[in-house]
């Protein structure tokens, strides 16, 4: 990864060079102010200690393409990506680890070398960066990618496929060597590069070996949604359940583990036991917190019980108790202290 991390900042000789400098800052409002321009709009915020960041951001245009490298250099947290802009991203690690976020509350991580395609034009899209971490960026017109499917295809694109997110690459992958050499292109000849013949293939390279991985994991998981949910996967959620309720996990995150569609766990929960998996949850958590009422330690409030299952509205929480065990919370605790 180290040819990777060092595009765009060297010129044909290997020296440091400035050329594709176009932001290096320890304000928020500069570095907004020119990522807004080279990606789009989105939401940062720092996630560690540190508030100030680091930053360096260095582009090059590939065709109608933006290749970028990029680092805040503190951990952050970004979301909120304008979809107006019309613009998808291919993230690359070069340094550190990234987790990245779906709508459905959904994440993966990626680590050095390896590649997350998302079009934040058609679907939401939150990140999670580690300190000292260092992306080698793709940025790429909807309009684009989509002309680029209709002209080898002959047809347009059904609009899951651009709602699909990929992650592929690696260090010593194909990926990693395209890139490569479109950033030392850029380095070497970057009129030709940005526009003209060259960038047009180079445009056409990325575009291609991008639509090839987002098809091949559109049916992928096409595939595994199409899948009807059975007792055993019914089975496999509830004990996923059980094991974490306390932590209150989203209906994609239950799904996820047991590796079955959200909308096919839903139907087998309503087969085989005419209830969702969200009541069952609800149930488990409401075990729980009796459990643990019963078992409080000398100092213990219902509010901070409550806390630790997930409940935040302690008021809510009372009478959901009450309905569900015919007991007030207060007086569990209040026997305890008394006995």
């Amino acid at each position: 990864m180290e040819h990777l991390s060092r595009l765009l900042t060297t010129d044909p000789g290997g020296a440091p060079s400035a050329r594709h400098l176009v932001c290096e800052s320890q304000d928020w409002d500069e570095i907004k102010l020119w990522s807004d321009e080279v990606y789009m709009p989105y939401r940062v915020r720092a996630t560690g200690k540190a508030r100030r960041p680091q930053s360096q951001l260095f582009a090059a245009a590939v065709g109608g393409f933006t290749l970028s490298r990029f680092h805040y250099r503190i951990p952050i947290h970004v979301d909120e990506f304008s979809r107006e802009a019309g613009v998808g991203m291919v993230l690359t690690s070069l340094r550190g680890t990234v987790r990245h976020w779906d709508d459905g509350g959904q994440s993966v991580e990626s680590r050095e070398g390896e590649a997350y395609l998302v079009d934040t034009s058609r679907t939401g899209y939150g990140g999670e960066f580690s300190e000292g971490h260092l992306q080698l960026n793709l940025v790429f017109p909807h309009d684009l990618m989509a002309g680029l499917y209709e002209r080898w295809h002959g047809h347009e694109a059904d609009e899951s496929l651009w709602r699909t997110r990929a992650r592929f690459g690696g260090q010593g992958t194909s990926w990693a060597a395209l890139l490569e050499y479109c950033g030392r292109c850029a380095t070497e000849m970057p009129e030709q590069t940005a526009s003209g013949p060259l960038g047009q293939h180079l445009e056409e390279q990325l575009g291609l070996h991008m639509l090839a991985e987002w098809k091949r994991q559109h049916r992928e998981q096409t595939s595994h949604d199409a899948r009807s949910g059975t007792l055993a996967d019914v089975e496999q959620a509830e004990r996923f359940m059980r094991d974490h309720a306390r932590e209150v996990p989203t209906l994609s995150r239950i799904a996820a583990a047991g590796q079955v569609a959200v909308k096919a766990l839903r139907q087998a929960f309503e087969a085989h036991r005419q209830s969702t998996p969200m009541a069952y949850l609800a149930e488990q958590r409401m075990q729980g917190v009796r459990a643990a009422l019963h078992a409080a330690p000398p100092g213990s409030t219902v509010a901070g019980v409550a806390a630790e299952w997930g409940f935040a509205n302690v008021i809510v929480f009372t009478a959901a108790y009450h309905r569900r065990f015919d007991e007030w919370p207060s007086r569990v605790l209040r026997r305890l202290r008394a006995a």
